[in-house]
Order: structure tokens, then sequence, then C-alpha cells
């Protein structure tokens, strides 16, 4: 069932590019650091915000003993929002694939990574680490 969802995520994902202009599969294979790199430029178009609301974290990556990796604030007005979110969950099934594909051997303090907190400040998302 996960390497079901895997596919399937990898299969979107690799149409999402080709219909970005990128190039086609077999030319760059899209990796971890390459989803993360388009999630943070895209964040990075927009943060803008009016209330704190607007502000949410969104869980990236996948840790070695489970859970996210990382959270990253995004504005809920970024017209990518959306978009973002969807390579979020890309960027979690493609590191839960490498991590099993290292079988574990990856080091991890196991430690949870909680959310930040997003907050709307002068009219931009920003974070304050818990």
């Amino acid at each position: 069932m996960i390497r079901v969802t895997f596919l399937f995520l990898s299969f979107i994902f690799t149409v999402s590019l080709n219909a970005a202009g990128s190039p086609p599969p077999g030319k760059a294979k899209a990796n971890v650091d390459d989803v993360m790199s388009e999630i943070l430029y895209l964040i990075d178009q927009d943060l803008s915000c009016t209330q704190t609301e607007d502000c949410v974290p969104v869980a990236v990556g996948a840790r070695s003993c489970g859970g996210p990796a990382d959270y990253k604030t995004v504005s809920k007005k970024n017209k990518n929002y959306s978009r973002i979110v969807e390579l979020a969950q890309i960027h979690e099934a493609l590191s839960k694939e490498q991590i099993k594909l290292n079988k574990g051997g990856m080091m991890s303090t196991c430690q949870v990574i909680m959310p930040t907190s997003a907050v709307c400040d002068k009219n931009k998302c920003t974070d304050i680490p818990n």
C-alpha cells in the first residue's frame, strides 16, 4: 500500500514537473532536495497575512523514528498554498522512501519535532520556535 501511494505521488510529481516545463523523466530525476527547493521557493513568493490565522506550519520530510523532519511557516494567502501542501506530502513520501532504502541506517535522535507557532507579524507570516 505504501509503495502504491509512493508511486502515485511520484507520478503526480513527475506529471506536474513536466507540465511546468521541467525536463522529461530520465533527464533529471526529482529527489527530496529538489522538492524542498521548490517548496522553499514557493513559500518565499508570498508570506503576507492580515491575521495569525493566515499563517500555518506545514510538515515536511520524515524522520527515521517517525514524524516530520521539520515544519515550514506558510501563508494561506499564498496563491501557491495548495501546491506547497501537495509538495510537502510528496517530500514526506520521498523522505520515507529514502529512509526505507537506507534500511533505517540514518542516525536520528528520535526527538519529536513539534510544529512552530506561526504568527502574523507586521503583515508577514513568521514562526516562533517552540
